[in-house]
């Protein structure tokens, strides 16, 4: 989780910082040929710029063979999860300030520290309300487990969710931090476990109660909720004991297996209904607005987006290898670690961030909705009221161009670089004599996986194979 929340929280407000002082100070540098834009705009498009949405990225590694559980798919997930909320957050605590008493775009102290506290209160403000919404979600769904049928189960489950967004945004929070949080606590202790691939068969395998019919009968969901529950009913809905809830947030899942399977379906379903329209709007609206001609002005915008990028990845992965070099040897100066069975000598480094790692970390910072969508809600300036931005042309072209070359540049340059790893892996492998199977593997993916490979399920890390008269048996116990 420390990668993960130094990319996603302090990554992101870096980003936006740099991309902002970058797109003032350049275009305050060449504003003989385009348009000055002023500090407060400025951070602002470094606000909604500095959200990400690497879809496209994700869907090249597994292409290229990287598994959802290899290190690298889990940061670069992972912070494009967290990365949006923290962005939203900032761009709603800076147009705040388009007012009349800021006409000139200025950011003073007093601003400064207004914009600070409205972040910190609506980002916990959304959190409690996230997190309040999961947690009665859980209860709901284990209150009433074996009692709903599948339909009833997704469409309860979604209800949920959209609750989590309508509340935060009616006291003024940010409802996509909200509907995330309530997301990551329903998908884990709602949804529960996955199934794998022959649970899902057997479960389009049933056969349906009636002629004619494409559900299951209440008897089938209720033998079917027991079969993979491992905990017998709720008899009535009292107040839980501490027994119950050790039960309800175990992380086992509280519908039955057919609603598992089609809430990730629905989900996917809507995720690229909704990926697929942004994207269509894009370019139907790409070449309609005036500023495109400014041509300055969006290779500032190109610019700094991608500048900002590099800088906070080199800086961030300089941190986290600072930390994990920390642990490692604190570790092993204390001599502490009892959690890991191998001698402490020869435990491998806890985390590092290689260049070919922090190449595919820049090349995933690929902007899309989000940001699209924030450029669209900046508020037109209003010559009665003086609210609103002056500039949101501007922004908007510039926000358009970075999406852009992010997605058409990062995205190939992406494909290359992975390309370029799994074929200089296979060539190391081939010339030594080694090769397990996987397609892609960086430095990072081979010592930091997720997943246990073969051969240590069968053999404990911990082991030592070249220790004679020792011998695993099928169990994996030593004989």
């Amino acid at each position: 989780m420390f990668p993960i929340m130094m990319f996603a929280v302090v990554g992101t407000i870096v980003s936006a910082v740099i991309t902002g002082f970058a797109v003032h100070y350049l275009t305050k540098v060449i504003g003989f040929v385009t348009t000055t834009i002023p500090l407060l705009d400025s951070m602002i498009f470094g606000a909604l710029i500095s959200s990400i949405d690497p879809v496209a990225v994700l869907s090249i590694m597994h292409s290229m063979g990287v598994s959802d559980t290899d290190m690298l798919y889990v940061l670069v997930f992972g912070e494009s999860i967290l990365n949006d909320g923290v962005s939203i957050a900032m761009f709603d605590s800076l147009t705040m300030h388009l007012d009349g008493g800021n006409q000139n775009g200025t950011l003073n102290q007093a601003l400064i520290w207004s914009s600070a506290r409205h972040f910190w209160r609506v980002s916990w403000m959304s959190i409690v309300i996230g997190l309040a919404t999961g947690i009665t979600c859980t209860m709901y769904f284990w209150a009433l487990r074996g009692r709903h049928g599948p339909v009833a189960e997704v469409a309860s489950f979604f209800c949920f969710a959209m609750l989590a967004y309508y509340v935060s945004d009616g006291v003024g929070g940010s409802g996509i931090v909200s509907i995330m949080v309530a997301g990551i606590l329903m998908d884990v202790y709602v949804r529960g476990t996955h199934l794998t691939e022959g649970d899902t068969t057997r479960e389009f395998q049933q056969v349906p109660s009636g002629p004619g019919s494409s559900l299951v009968s209440d008897e089938a969901v209720h033998s079917q909720s027991e079969e993979h529950a491992g905990y017998p009913l709720p008899s009535s809905c009292l107040i839980p004991s501490y027994s119950d809830l050790r039960v309800m947030f175990s992380g086992v899942g509280h519908i039955s297996n057919r609603a598992k399977i089609h809430v990730g379906f629905v989900a996917d379903v809507l995720a690229n209904l909704m990926e697929t329209s942004i994207f269509a709007y894009l370019g139907l609206f790409l070449f309609s607005n005036k500023k495109w001609d400014d041509v300055p002005l969006i290779l500032v915008g190109v610019f700094s987006c991608v500048i900002s990028r590099v800088i906070m990845i080199g800086t961030i992965s300089m941190i986290v290898n600072v930390g994990g070099w920390f642990q490692e040897y604190s570790g092993k100066f204390w001599n502490s670690d009892d959690s890991n069975p191998i001698h402490i000598d020869e435990q491998q480094p806890r985390l590092y961030i290689d260049r070919n790692m922090q190449l595919v970390l820049l090349y995933s910072g690929m902007r899309g909705a989000v940001s699209l969508a924030l450029a669209e809600n900046i508020p037109l300036f209003d010559a009665v009221t003086k609210h609103g931005s002056q500039f949101k042309p501007a922004l908007k072209a510039m926000t358009s161009s970075s999406i852009i070359f992010t997605v058409f540049v990062f995205g190939a340059s992406t494909y290359y670089t992975l390309k370029k790893q799994r074929n200089a892996q296979q060539e190391n492998d081939e010339l030594y004599g080694v090769g397990n199977g996987r397609g892609l593997m960086t430095s990072l993916l081979q010592t930091h996986s997720l997943e246990l490979r073969e051969e240590d399920l069968a053999t404990p890390p911990w082991v030592d194979r070249n220790v004679p008269n020792v011998g695993i048996d099928d169990d994996g116990n030593l004989e």
